[in-house]
């Protein structure tokens, strides 16, 4: 899977080099096995097209020349035709960029901007495990106070009380819960019933402090908290 992702990236590179150049075209999208010639003849609509309709981008969004400076270094002035899709919820490095500009010069300049950001992105995720995020695709989580939490991984679902604890404000009750349980997750190795319960200690603990941050716990102390309360369980219907 990280091949896969690796190679989306790649292709923000591999389409921008083959629009260098040159602009026109009808904006239908091309065929998979279209030779270098077509390609240059389709409009940035029409490769993006024929991309996307083989390989999914995850909430893909479409960049405009109003907000494209925030991802390439790219002089809009000198670009006659563009078509650039991101994700859009940041959870995945999928991206893809069609550029056509107007002079070679341009497109020299462009090729760096492109190479750019490949660069960038690679560093970025280099690390990264794209299969367990995709685990996440179907996952709905519940969090209801004090009648605790309802989750659906796409297989299972969950039950996880309340944790008890004395309550003197709910504030950052939200955010402990749901930076937990996704750190827990990684930390598990993607064990969701016990990343429920970790998520719910530790939202537990920040609801019986005053302040969003108060209260939060390591792992390591969740864990002896675990130890110390047996009885605390996920039922899984």
């Amino acid at each position: 899977m990280k091949k896969i992702i690796t190679a989306k990236i790649f292709a923000a590179s591999i389409s921008a080099m083959l629009m260098l150049t040159g602009c026109g075209g009808n904006g239908e999208a091309v065929e998979a096995n279209a030779t270098v010639n077509e390609v240059a003849e389709a409009t940035a609509n029409g490769i993006t097209n024929a991309v996307m309709a083989e390989i999914e981008i995850p909430s893909a969004m479409e960049k405009t020349a109003e907000n494209l400076g925030a991802y390439y270094d790219i002089d809009i002035a000198t670009v006659a035709e563009m078509s650039v899709f991101i994700c859009g919820s940041g959870a995945y490095p999928d991206e893809l960029a069609v550029f056509k500009f107007n002079d070679e010069a341009a497109a020299k300049a462009g090729a760096e901007a492109v190479q750019s950001r490949l660069d960038s992105q690679i560093a970025i995720y280099k690390d990264y495990t794209p299969a367990e995020m995709y685990k996440l695709d179907e996952a709905v989580i519940i969090t209801d106070g004090k009648h605790g939490v309802y989750a659906n991984d796409g297989q299972n679902y969950y039950r996880c009380t309340e944790f008890h604890a004395k309550v003197i404000s709910t504030l950052g009750a939200g955010d402990a819960f749901s930076s937990t349980f996704v750190g827990a997750l990684e930390h598990t190795n993607w064990d969701v019933e016990k990343s429920l319960k970790m998520a719910s200690v530790n939202a537990a603990s920040v609801v019986s402090n005053l302040g969003a941050q108060e209260g939060f716990l390591t792992f390591d102390s969740i864990e002896q908290k675990l130890k110390d309360n047996p009885e605390f369980k996920v039922t899984i219907l």
